[in-house]
């Protein structure tokens, strides 16, 4: 009896750990959006380690344009256009083991359909690095974001939507069809004017 009340009890706290565990996997939301979209992304960065994070990496993935960051308290953060990454560095202890922090920043999406692959690495400060660069099967995954087609209409990095001008020619076509259109109802009314004056 004593024996299966012991695996009983491992086996619930195998688990309620198993929750816990994906929850620990650093993340990147939203985990859709679409193209063309100026997108305010965020890295949660849970620590699952008995040391504190010191630093986090992620790397933009292929056709997504880096535009802005969020400032957060205790981190200072730099962007590498060479590199094309984007490093949240801790001034202070950093992220303790128990705790998470929020990380956003905008980002242009592709113009096409595809899936952006967040690649990140979290550093410890016992000098330990988890490369969140897996698939979603591999223990340590990388965050994906689906990219869909939109028919919206394309707003800048402002929110504001680009409203397209008619061009040089457009304008023109259009003032000369409505000239040509007044002449042409000016030339009738006169007309009937001189026939209704004739049978006078």
């Amino acid at each position: 009896m004593k024996k299966w009340l012991i695996a009983s009890g491992l086996t619930v706290g195998l688990v309620g750990s198993f929750p816990a565990l994906v929850s620990a996997h650093v993340s990147v939301t939203p985990s859709e959006s679409k193209t063309g979209a100026y997108e305010t992304y965020t890295v949660k960065v849970p620590v699952e380690k008995e040391s504190n994070t010191t630093k986090i990496v992620l790397k933009m993935p292929e056709g997504a344009k880096y535009v802005s960051y969020e400032p957060v308290a205790g981190f200072e953060t730099t962007f590498d256009k060479t590199k094309n990454i984007l490093t949240w560095k801790a001034t202070g202890e950093g992220i303790k083991p128990g705790q998470f922090m929020r990380f956003s920043f905008i980002s242009s999406n592709p113009e096409k359909s595809t899936t952006l692959k967040w690649d990140a690495f979290q550093y410890s400060e016992d000098g330990s690095i988890v490369e969140w660069t897996g698939d979603e099967n591999s223990d340590t995954p990388h965050a994906e974001t689906k990219i869909t087609a939109s028919n919206a209409p394309k707003e800048d990095a402002h929110g504001n939507v680009a409203i397209s001008q008619p061009d040089e020619k457009q304008e023109m076509a259009a003032w000369f069809l409505y000239t040509t259109l007044g002449i042409s109802v000016l030339a009738i009314a006169m007309s009937l004017f001189t026939l209704f004056r004739k049978k006078k």
